[in-house]
């Protein structure tokens, strides 16, 4: 699960899509 943060994490820094931050954001907060 950490492993698959870390990917989200750097392809939305990547991407740089609010969206995709926004979800990040939440996946943050639930952990």
């Amino acid at each position: 699960m950490a492993t698959g943060g870390a990917t989200v994490k750097a392809v939305a820094l990547i991407a740089g899509d609010p969206n995709v931050k926004g979800s990040l954001h939440f996946f943050q907060d639930a952990t």
